[in-house]
């Protein structure tokens, strides 16, 4: 599991001071596509194809064409397709779009003929490689509202944090941890998160007790005095922040990274290739300019207003925090970790990449608490279900596109 987040923002680093010197970034401001769109429609060799006259210069579809979307309702990694509506991207580019929303990953799954594209977390892109041979093709925004709380009087969290060597936000010691009562949805990224700060400190899960809860259920039975922590996620865990409760850990305090996926139903891929790369893109380019700071708000704001058209209760600030918090790979930071070889943990895939992993590692985790086998590691290994080639052809496209 200790493949940590710090080789892969060391790779984002890497790939944003190169943007730099070129006078390009991750981020996809009006001022910087306006000043793209200037220099590429200066003279260049007959091969190359000038950016398009859109907001990202992206080519449109040749033809008006409908596209259906798995949405993850009140995500913010599902919010990405929404701003892209709301802004006439997806228009500009000749595409309609049809929402088919859903509120977990293994649903979405289940429902696969229902829809083209999406995205989801982790584990149902997992669900979806394992039973439906789903193609992964990239990742979407980085799941980071993966939280852990304790009571202001827990142990725990009057010890302080810095005692935990390569973790210094993580409170307690591990003798503080030991022995504790965690209230969670056990085999879900809750898991993985308690799993993670454990293993942090040299300890396991066999170190605490796990209740097993879905995480509204958690959170109140944590609120009646029952366990020492919970562990929960998304709106359930603002709502934990905003009732004063004290957060010792966090996936982002692991060093690991929970990444989420944009994905493609297998058969639509197949007939549809160059469909899917253009809504990809555009997908991406808008995830990354959203997180942007001076675009936050504004995408924040779509995102409350989404929630609400479905019943969802939040607030402004709730939105904007999600934005704040949360955080996307560029289309060129994912093409350097596709073209970036890693060593099986297993020793057993010979030729895998750091994007790869990222979702790799966390089957790994889910392999070893019983959820899944070695056959299904093969499987999504051996018959590259999670394919970095519709990303890769989209980065030299681009390069073509835009030199």
């Amino acid at each position: 599991m200790k493949r940590t987040l710090a080789k892969l923002l060391t790779i984002v680093l890497v790939v944003s001071m190169f943007a730099g010197c070129s006078g390009e970034t991750g981020s996809s401001s009006e001022e910087s596509k306006s000043a793209a769109s200037v220099q590429g429609s200066e003279s260049a060799p007959e091969q190359q194809t000038k950016p398009a006259d859109t907001f990202f210069g992206i080519e449109p579809l040749p033809e008006r064409t409908t596209v259906r979307i798995a949405l993850f309702t009140g995500s913010h990694h599902g919010n990405g397709f929404i701003v892209a509506d709301k802004k006439g991207w997806f228009d500009e580019l000749n595409i309609d779009v049809e929402y088919v929303p859903f509120v977990n990953g293994p649903i979405m799954m289940e429902a696969m003929n229902d829809w083209d594209v999406g995205t989801t977390g982790a584990p149902g892109c997992i669900n979806g490689m394992v039973g439906r041979d789903l193609k992964v093709l990239a990742l979407s925004s980085a799941d980071t509202l993966l939280q852990l709380y304790v009571r202001e009087e827990s142990p725990i969290w009057q010890s302080g944090k810095g005692h935990i060597e390569g973790h210094p936000d993580i409170y307690g010691t591990p003798e503080d941890w030991k022995g504790t009562t965690w209230l969670l949805p056990i085999g879900t990224t809750m898991q993985y998160t308690l799993a993670s700060t454990l293993e942090c400190m040299g300890l396991t899960t066999d170190d605490v007790t796990m209740v097993n809860m879905d995480a509204t259920s958690a959170y109140n039975a944590f609120k009646a005095g029952e366990g020492d922590g919970c562990g929960i996620w998304s709106s359930v865990a603002i709502a934990a922040r905003d009732a004063g409760y004290k957060m010792p850990a966090d996936i982002i305090s692991t060093g690991e990274l929970m990444s989420t996926g944009f994905f493609a139903n297998p058969q639509y891929l197949a007939s549809n290739r160059d469909i899917t790369k253009t809504v990809m893109e555009l997908y991406l380019e808008t995830a990354t300019w959203g997180y942007q700071p001076e675009n936050r708000e504004e995408c924040a704001q779509i995102l409350l207003e989404h929630c609400e058209g479905e019943g969802l209760k939040t607030s402004f600030a709730d939105c904007l925090y999600t934005y704040e918090l949360c955080s996307q790979f560029s289309i060129e930071e994912q093409a350097q970790m596709a073209k970036t070889p890693i060593d099986d943990p297993q020793g057993i895939y010979n030729d895998m990449n750091e994007l790869q992993y990222s979702i790799i590692n966390i089957f790994d985790f889910f392999e070893s608490i019983g959820n899944y086998d070695a056959d299904a590691r093969v499987k999504i290994l051996g018959n590259d279900l999670i394919d970095t080639s519709l990303l890769l052809e989209l980065e030299a496209d681009r390069a073509v596109r835009n030199s």
